[in-house]
């Protein structure tokens, strides 16, 4: 706020100002940029959200956390988490949703604006998020990480499948 109060003295009010009129169709917005050492397609992570569904269950929850935490560890970054029916408004995310006829399987695909987490069911979805999670775990500290957007796999949930904290089907 501190910034944005000294910008509008020093454009408008001061004496150095251009001009001391603000005009009727002013708008300016300032971004901080920041920059990671993880991308998905070429775009740095900190332009991405993980997106649910507006009430998404707590395993689908969880699994976003765990991927949040995940990518935190490599970049000191926290990508936010959004829940709302209007996902689409964001153009990079990295999206979990429950479609498909199979409950128990599961895929991680990503394309030129993210990654989307799909499954049968909220345990199969879980068992996506875990995975990728996993993968990105497994990355070493302080390495450049780009996810290719031809990045994908699939599995399935079976009874023996360790979800976010521990949960399991039983």
């Amino acid at each position: 706020l501190a910034d944005a109060v000294k910008f509008f003295n020093d454009t408008f009010l001061s004496e150095d100002a251009e001009e001391h009129t603000i005009p009727a169709d002013y708008s300016y917005i300032k971004a901080d940029v920041y920059e990671t050492n993880m991308s998905i397609a070429g775009v740095d992570i900190a332009n991405y959200v993980l997106a649910c569904e507006e009430y998404p269950s707590r395993l689908i929850y969880s699994g976003l956390e765990e991927i949040r935490d995940a990518i935190y560890d490599k970049t000191e970054y926290k990508v936010p988490i959004i829940c709302t029916s209007a996902s689409n408004s964001y153009k990079y995310k990295i999206e979990a949703s429950v479609s498909g006829s199979d409950v128990n399987t599961y895929s991680v695909k990503a394309s030129n604006t993210g990654i989307k987490v799909t499954g049968g069911h909220t345990y199969s979805v879980n068992a996506g998020l875990h995975a990728l999670a996993q993968n990105i775990n497994n990355i070493p500290k302080k390495r450049v990480i780009d996810i290719p957007k031809n990045y994908y796999y699939s599995g399935r949930y079976d009874k023996n499948t360790t979800n976010t904290d521990g949960y399991k089907l039983v």
